[in-house]
């Protein structure tokens, strides 16, 4: 259950980023896992990472415990996500970069230590531009991460949410929130949806963070204590339980055979897939 779900092939998949650190001396400086980050349009975003020590119970894997750094670039690299470079314009690239960023202070800064059980870690970042992501190897056995993934948190919806979530081989099939309900027929709707809609504009001011789970909590609770007596507010309880992140039995069960539905589909079109399936399975046994 820690290892992340992969919603294309339908099952869950242990894959990483690796400096191969182990293959260095543990008193060498790196190498590290750099990234560059692009937010193409205006607004608010979370940076979301998620660590998962998949073998850290035993020997030198053990052995790792990082700090990560955000920065701000002031250069347009003009690149694409579609952009190959040979290794050695990367050895170069990655040197440039360490160069720049070594002559400012990071935006913000965490460490990752005792993951084995997956730790989630986020930065939130305002306005469109780079960020360069450092996560230091800090002088441990070797540096992994799982994922990498960007939330729109305010701001004008980006080409990727226009795409909305689906399954590539299951037609008309997506699994998107549900929407936000227009809940001002009533005064107790009106007053939750103005609190939950203020705090959209609160995440780009200092300290706009810390009020955000409190009292996002808080219009959730007041949804619930109504939504025995008004429909509209018991639709607005489970749109902002979606938000909270807070998912219950059924949800969960919706979810998976939605996604067997699309799993089936994809190893009927691709034959292949079933092979390198059965291979995982007989594995596991």
């Amino acid at each position: 259950p820690k290892t992340l779900y992969d919603p294309y092939y339908g099952y869950r998949r242990q894959a990483e980023w690796d400096d191969h650190g182990e293959a260095y001396p543990w008193s060498m400086d790196g190498p590290d896992i750099w990234y560059l980050l692009r937010i193409r349009e205006p607004g608010t975003y979370k940076i979301g990472m998620y660590f998962f020590n998949k073998d850290g119970h035993y020997s030198s894997n053990r052995m790792r415990d990082y700090s990560v750094e955000i920065y701000s670039s002031l250069q347009n690299w003009k690149m694409t996500e579609w952009s190959q470079y040979k290794s050695s314009e990367w050895q170069n690239y990655s040197k440039y970069a360490e160069s720049l960023v070594s002559k400012s202070s990071p935006l913000a800064k965490f460490r990752v230590r005792d993951f084995w059980g997956g730790v989630h870690k986020q930065f939130v970042v305002s306005g469109q531009g780079y960020y360069f992501v450092k996560i230091d190897r800090n002088y441990c056995f070797n540096t992994i991460l799982s994922s990498v993934s960007i939330d729109r948190l305010h701001g004008k919806p980006t080409y990727e949410e226009k795409m909305k979530f689906g399954i590539p081989c299951l037609p008309n099939a997506y699994y998107d929130p549900p929407p936000l309900p227009k809940v001002y027929e009533t005064a107790n709707g009106h007053r939750i949806g103005l609190l939950w809609k203020s705090l959209d504009d609160k995440y780009a001011i200092r300290g706009g963070i810390e009020m955000q789970r409190k009292n996002r909590i808080a219009a959730y609770q007041a949804a619930i204590a109504y939504s025995e007596e008004e429909d509209n507010v018991k639709q607005l309880a489970e749109a902002l339980k979606w938000y909270l992140n807070q998912w219950d039995e059924y949800q969960r069960r919706e979810w998976k055979a939605f996604m067997k539905r699309g799993h089936e589909k994809f190893i009927h079109r691709i034959p292949e897939q079933r092979e390198v399936i059965e291979m995982y399975e007989k594995r596991k046994k």
